[in-house]
């Protein structure tokens, strides 16, 4: 697969942000009108999608080691690199050789990372490069101009962190495997690629289409102290319950309230995406 960069012009990133708040705001919105009867009329219904199977896990004790970027591992961050791989292998009906979509997914920029000194300040580089650094941060703190290595850089930068896979990387996997039925401005594009609607993530399933979305972990485990975000596939729902297709762990059920709860509650990184599309 041919993947688009993650990198677009300040014009295309602020659409791309503006579309994917917006239709965020409107899913959420959808969940918030639901009434008792909405949910007494979801909790009879049975569908599945279809889905992959013979799937490679995220923890795979082979990833442990196998960095995702210039911090942390697929193991520990790289849940939307497995998402995306999911769709792929679901729709050219073969494994992908996790490894190298993995290498390609960071090559094009869809891992981000920052120092922790500088929080506000995002890199998609593979490798911590001193030049793009200085060209960055060198005006903010003009120590970093000065530095000739990594151990000097962290010093004045603190360490790299991660912050995540980015979300646009499961847009332009869509979008690829769409052959052109995609196709536009980043507007026009993730009108297409995500859902607006608690009703729209049903008929998707009704109509055998599996839901990918991304979750808040304190809500999706229920434990408050598993912080941050996770993408998961939605693949059914039966007697009010949601079946999960989970990179870490397989499968997972909980509530479906519960799992839709856990994608609408961090504003500005709610997404669902529609498969239906492709």
């Amino acid at each position: 697969m041919k993947l688009t960069k993650f990198s677009v012009s300040a014009e295309e990133h602020k659409k791309r942000q503006e579309a994917h708040r917006r239709i965020g705001a409107k899913l959420k919105a959808s969940y918030q009108t639901m009434t008792k009867e909405d949910w007494e009329d979801i909790e009879g219904i049975r569908l599945f999608s279809k889905y992959p199977h013979n799937l490679i896990l995220q923890s795979d004790p082979i990833f442990e080691t196998i960095p995702f970027g210039p911090v942390g591992t697929v193991m520990s961050s790289g849940c939307v690199a497995f998402v995306s791989a999911y769709i792929i292998e679901h729709y050219i009906d073969r494994r992908l050789e996790m490894r190298r979509w993995i290498n390609t997914v960071v090559e094009k920029g869809y891992r981000s990372w920052r120092f922790e000194k500088f929080p506000k300040v995002s890199f998609t580089s593979k490798e911590v490069d001193l030049d793009v650094v200085k060209k960055k941060l060198g005006t903010i703190e003009p120590k970093i101009l000065e530095c000739e290595s990594t151990e000097e850089l962290f010093y004045v930068t603190g360490k790299p962190e991660g912050i995540g896979g980015s979300m646009f990387l499961i847009d332009n996997v869509i979008v690829q495997l769409s052959k052109d039925k995609v196709k536009g401005d980043m507007t026009s594009i993730i009108e297409k690629t995500r859902i607006s609607s608690v009703k729209d993530i049903i008929n998707n399933l009704h109509n055998g289409y599996m839901v990918p979305m991304r979750v808040n972990n304190s809500i999706y485990h229920e434990d408050s102290s598993r912080t941050g975000g996770h993408y998961v596939i939605l693949v059914g729902i039966h007697n009010g319950e949601a079946y999960v297709l989970d990179s870490l762990i397989g499968f997972k059920r909980l509530p479906l309230r519960r799992l839709i709860e856990a994608a609408l509650a961090d504003d500005g990184l709610i997404a669902c995406w529609d498969l239906s599309c492709i």
